[in-house]
């Protein structure tokens, strides 16, 4: 077992230390894991875990099968990889008939992501698009005037200084758009600098024993696997999603919870795979760079070593390299704007004090050492493995009983998951209709066609189309399946057939008749068993 003490006074509480006043508490876990199987085989392991709770109070405790090489790692590794594999819920609008525009019409689903901002005849203000960019809640908006924008924003909880109409109204003048951003409701985290390891091993492990006694319910559970085949959890069920559970008017931003919702009903233990393709999706360091780190470690003047350093670096930069410049230059909490603005340096507005005694060998050598290697390092992992899957579960401190177990599958090599998933709204117009009075098709991938009521008597209701289709959405598993070094997978249960049955039966089923009523068959009891304790 492999014990890492990043903070060497705490006290050990599962997978962290703590102390006794105040608890560290783990809600969320990214892993990346290079697998070249094979006698003996290697695995590189990067670690990145978000938390809540004392950072001064922090330690990480991580057992591996063998005495490991430690290295540092980047966050890039972990943000790019996770922004070029997030999947995407893109709902693609058609039109049967002549369908005409009220005025009062949503912007198009297809364009938003996060909460649904309906129209609201208060304010002359357009919503033109709505997405989750990382922790933030954002919204795309014009507006007539920046009372308009002002009274839409705090109509919709934005939280803004009184006098800032006056500031927004040249640019409302101008005819700009705006984007407005908070932070999504359960953000409030902190991300641990990486840690990277390397072993001996054929399959990849994550440690969640050792997690649980500091483990936040549901934690969230990303495991990448870069290999020359298929990464598949071996220990743990894999699970692929009931496609009519996403709420597809909000770009899928209920995505989490159908992950979460899907691995109870594989009795707590199962991942879906939320890409599998080329690893070739994001690039750290450009191939066959090497930067010349010479010229800084003899430029003793430290603006000219960060003008240096920001015209000859060839990588955008990390939130590393924001620090190494925040140590160089003993500017705490300032690194992003010495590297936009290296003169600012000698500007005393900014309170930055000049660094007489700056050490350009001693800064080059840190830049090197907590930036440049592990960029590379970073680069040379996806160079090295053509193909990257990333699988997405969700776990209770209970059900950490078992360590998820990663192998490579090479008869599913050729079995890409894309990460882009669509559906089709079909708006049956006639002759000539408005199109928020005319009744809809949803049409998924599988072929599945769910009829839908118009959007006016959806509003009539107060009801959205999410909650409307609550029948189809009862079961979020639609397949669940056993993975393995070799072969396909061996399916375990298929609901399948039973949507596509619940889809003949129009909009009038209800729970009694339509999804609900399979859990009755008692085909999966580990399943009742799930749902009756989460909602017990």
């Amino acid at each position: 077992m492999l014990v890492v003490h990043l903070a060497t006074t705490s006290l050990a509480c599962g997978g962290f230390a703590c102390d006794n006043a105040a608890p560290v508490l783990q809600n969320a876990e990214r892993i990346v894991f290079g697998v070249d199987p094979g006698a003996p085989g290697e695995v590189e392991m990067h670690v990145q875990i978000s938390y809540e709770g004392p950072s001064e109070a922090f330690a990480w405790i991580v057992p591996v099968p063998a005495e490991p090489e430690l290295f540092v790692s980047t966050s890039d590794l972990f943000t790019r990889l996770a922004l070029a594999t997030q999947p995407s819920f893109q709902l693609q609008n058609e039109d049967e008939g002549n369908c005409v525009d009220s005025q009062l019409f949503a912007p198009s689903a297809a364009d938003s992501a996060g909460g649904t901002y309906s129209s609201d005849t208060s304010y002359d203000v357009t919503v033109t698009g709505q997405k989750v960019v990382g922790p933030y809640e954002t919204v795309t908006l014009s507006a007539a005037s920046s009372q308009d924008l002002v009274g839409w924003l705090e109509a919709h909880g934005y939280d803004l200084p009184p006098g800032i109409d006056a500031v927004l109204q040249p640019y409302v003048s101008d005819g700009s758009s705006f984007v407005a951003l908070r932070l999504a409701k359960d953000k409030d985290l902190g991300d641990l600098a990486p840690l990277g390891l390397r072993y001996r091993a054929d399959r990849a492990v994550v440690p969640v024993q050792l997690t649980s006694i500091s483990a936040t319910p549901d934690l969230r559970m990303e495991a990448y696997v870069l290999s020359s085949g298929r990464g598949v959890p071996e220990s743990y069920l894999h699970v692929r999603i009931n496609d009519a559970a996403i709420d597809w008017w909000t770009g899928g931003a209920n995505y989490g919870d159908v992950i979460t919702r899907a691995a109870d009903e594989a009795g707590g233990h199962a991942f879906a795979t939320d890409y599998f393709g080329t690893s070739d999706v994001a690039v750290f360091w450009p191939r066959g760079n090497t930067f010349a780190l010479a010229p800084l470690r003899t430029e003793s003047d430290p603006v000219a070593w960060l003008e240096a350093l920001r015209s000859t670096f060839p990588a955008s930069p990390p939130p590393e390299l924001f620090e190494v410049l925040e140590d160089a230059m003993g500017a705490d909490g300032m690194g992003a704007r010495l590297w936009s603005c290296p003169s600012c340096l000698l500007d005393p507005y900014y309170g930055f004090v000049f660094p007489a005694d700056f050490d350009p060998e001693a800064a080059t050598l840190d830049l090197e050492v907590r930036v440049v290697e592990p960029l590379q390092l970073a680069q040379g992992l996806l160079d090295d493995h053509p193909l990257l899957a990333r699988m997405t579960s969700s776990l209770d401190a209970a059900e950490m009983t078992v360590d998820p177990v990663f192998v490579v599958n090479q008869d599913l090599a050729g079995a890409e998951v894309t990460q882009v998933r669509s559906a089709t709204q079909i708006f049956h117009c006639g002759i000539r209709s408005v199109r928020e009075s005319a009744d809809r098709t949803l049409v998924l991938d599988d072929g599945r066609r769910i009829e839908l009521p118009s959007m006016n008597h959806l509003r009539e209701l107060g009801m959205t189309e999410y909650e409307w289709l609550e029948d189809h959405h009862q079961i979020t598993a639609q397949v669940i399946e056993q993975m393995g070094e070799t072969g396909q997978p061996t399916v375990i249960a298929d609901f399948t057939a039973d949507l596509l049955a619940l889809t003949q039966q129009g909009c009038g089923c209800d729970s009694q008749n339509g999804a609900a009523g399979w859990l009755s068959l008692g085909a999966v009891p580990w399943l009742l068993r799930r749902r009756a304790r989460r909602t017990g």
